[in-house]
């Protein structure tokens, strides 16, 4: 059974690591990427610490800096992950993938990776308001992309499918529901469909 470490003790490791790993970037103004070979914290470590810290590296110092370094991390959690405790790393990984594609301003390849993401939280069982909210939210922005490279039929379809997951998810989902009839309504207005834009911001 895994040591169940002190909350602070928790905080001052995740938060020295990552000023470890800070210190060993260059500087973002002198230099694009960072050449570190990827690697997971000791596997000595309790796996919830060790996948945190990883996330924190993602986010924090290798998302814009280092991309590829990035996805390097992003696929070592997808494949690490091999118990039900640390599921939400799993599936953070696969939503930390469609986020960097997105960034990055590669639509087709992101459409692909909210799509699994989708897939990823469907399959899970953990709170169902919470799931349906981030189910909704991913449907939304795969929407959004599908309407940059003109596939509007296909966004329209996930724009339905974000509504039902939201109002699935109750008083809870209402801001996901307001903002996906805001980004309807975006896409209508778009379109020149100048009646029903109004009709779903009014809606929003």
């Amino acid at each position: 059974m895994p040591v169940q470490l002190p909350p602070q003790l928790v905080r001052l490791f995740l938060l020295s690591m990552v000023s470890y790993w800070l210190s060993l970037a260059p500087n973002p103004l002198a230099a694009q990427t960072i050449n570190v070979q990827p690697l997971l914290p000791p596997a000595s470590l309790p796996d919830s610490i060790r996948f945190a810290g990883v996330d924190s590296l993602i986010r924090k110092v290798y998302w814009k800096q280092s991309p590829d370094t990035a996805f390097a991390l992003i696929d070592e959690v997808i494949n690490s992950v091999e118990d039900a405790e640390n599921s939400v790393h799993y599936r953070r990984a696969f939503r930390r993938r469609a986020g960097l594609l997105n960034l990055q301003g590669d639509f087709p390849a992101a459409i692909n990776a909210y799509e699994q993401q989708i897939e990823v939280y469907k399959a899970a069982t953990y709170d169902k308001e919470r799931r349906f909210r981030a189910i909704a939210l991913a449907y939304r922005y795969r929407a959004i992309l599908l309407r940059k490279v003109g596939r509007t039929s296909e966004a329209l379809e996930q724009y339905e499918q974000s509504l039902a997951y939201a109002e699935a998810a109750g008083e809870s989902g209402l801001l996901r529901k307001s903002q996906t009839l805001n980004s309807m309504g975006n896409l209508y207005f778009n379109l020149r469909e100048y009646e029903l834009a109004e009709e779903k911001y009014t809606e929003a």
